[in-house]
């Protein structure tokens, strides 16, 4: 494998590697992070090392008892190195070897003022200028007097937490309203009814979801005008803004990209989906791909070796964005799925766990351990994201075992199972950990279907 590495003198982006190397190229043969051709040790293959530098300087003078300036500078990437992301590694691909994008900012220079008071009730008020390369912005925070919200909610049992957001959503109208529960027929599950009388609205309904929907309706309506609506399809869904959370990169991210702005992105989609009458989010993975694979947010708790392997950095910050996420969804009425690849190990899984080596495959998929991994793997997910309401699995586009391929391990037994039995085999493990999980909705989208059943 040492003959894939260059000399740095010799590194390009259209060949950052030996690509001439007897590598397998059937695309059949493709395997997970491709260690079909090359293997997890040899990280230093995968990405150009990390030279960046960030300078910041800053002075702050207290001009009065409770009055204080600050001065700040900052330099992003001061020296203004370039930071290649890493090589296409699939042997089986045309752009094999080369690199095509940079994971670096180009050098960035901002300045901000910022003054504060200290006020005896202890709240602050602060003006802070901004100046970020040719842009300048101005933000002014001062405290501002709440409006009188004039919505009833009173039929509505609490906690509840989607009936907070309608009433939020219906105060910033500045619109007299109730909010009615109600038990009709002609409104179903996620119907709902607006009504006037003289000055005063009601927005009827059977469920939070409805309430919510018709608040929404009413708020963003030029002219609102009763009457009952009630949506055409149980599944309303939203795919997410690409969600990016590899191994390579600190915090996750996409591409050249921070987690935090990936995260603000997907909570303006959450927060606009009421007016669409969306029930359903699916966060999808890195720009490029469907999937989000949820290995990106584990710790392999049952599988020390594993452990002892794991790649990667922020795990928990990546984990607690999710749960932030998905709690977000659950206030704007949505259900919050995670899109994920199946079947997909980690890097090291082979290394670790030798004995599952298939016959002409990197992998024996009717290896015991396969389905003890599987089991352990969202066992581990669902009890450490509880927020998270159902898996879309996905088996056509795994970079992983593909499961409805006709190649794989050639063993006897792997051989006589069929692409529906290990579908159904891989598929059942999920819903049977989600189960366990002890939430109360379930939805898996396999393939091309999304039936809804409750566990």
């Amino acid at each position: 494998m040492t003959d894939l590495v260059l000399p740095e003198s010799q590194r390009k982006p259209e060949r950052y590697i030996n690509i001439e190397v007897n590598l397998n190229k059937l695309p059949a043969r493709a395997f997970a992070f491709h260690l079909n051709g090359i293997s997890s040790r040899f990280g230093a293959l995968r990405s150009d090392g990390i030279n960046n530098w960030d300078l910041s300087v800053a002075k702050q003078w207290k001009l009065a008892e409770r009055f204080t300036l600050r001065f700040q500078t900052q330099f992003l990437n001061a020296f203004n190195h370039v930071t290649f992301n890493a090589p296409n590694l699939t042997s089986t691909n045309t752009a094999f070897g080369t690199v095509t994008s940079e994971s670096s900012l180009p050098r960035t220079i901002r300045w901000a003022f910022a003054s504060s008071t200290e006020a005896a009730t202890a709240m602050e008020r602060s003006v802070n200028v901004a100046h970020f390369l040719t842009r300048t912005a101005i933000l002014a925070c001062l405290p501002a007097q709440a409006a009188t919200c004039n919505v009833d909610r009173s039929s509505w049992p609490q906690p509840d937490e989607v009936i907070p957001t309608a009433v939020a959503r219906l105060c910033a109208s500045n619109l007299s309203v109730s909010l009615l529960h109600t038990s009709r027929a002609d409104l179903g599950d996620e119907g709902y009814s607006i009504e006037r009388q003289g000055n005063r609205w009601t927005v009827s309904a059977n469920s939070s979801r409805g309430s919510l929907w018709g608040a929404y309706a009413l708020a963003e309506a030029p002219t609102p005008r009763p009457g009952v609506s009630k949506p055409y399809f149980p599944v309303r869904e939203w795919w997410s803004a690409a969600f990016q959370a590899n191994f390579n990169l600190p915090l996750g991210g996409a591409f050249d990209r921070p987690i935090e702005e990936i995260s603000a992105i997907v909570e303006r989609t959450i927060r606009e989906a009421p007016k669409y009458g969306i029930n359903t989010l699916q966060l999808m993975g890195r720009a490029g791909e469907g999937g989000i694979d949820i290995s990106w947010f584990l710790e392999y708790d049952r599988f020390p070796k594993l452990r002892a392997r794991r790649l990667g950095h922020g795990l928990a910050w990546r984990v607690e964005e999710i749960r932030k996420l998905a709690r977000e969804a659950h206030r704007h009425g949505l259900d919050f799925l995670l899109w994920d690849h199946e079947l997909v190990f980690p890097p090291a899984l082979l290394e670790a766990y030798p004995e599952i080596r298939g016959v002409d495959y990197p992998v024996c998929f009717s290896h015991p351990f396969i389905r003890e991994f599987v089991t352990a793997k969202f066992d581990e997910f669902f009890t450490r994201m509880p927020e998270v309401d159902g898996i879309t699995l996905t088996f056509a586009e795994t970079r992983g075992y593909n499961v409805l391929e006709h190649g794989g391990c050639r063993c006897d037994l792997c051989r006589r199972t069929g692409t529906a039995d290990k579908v159904r085999q891989v598929t059942v493990d999920v819903y049977q950990a989600h189960a366990r999980s002890m939430q109360s909705a379930w939805k898996c989208a396999a393939i091309t279907s999304s039936p809804r059943t409750p566990p």
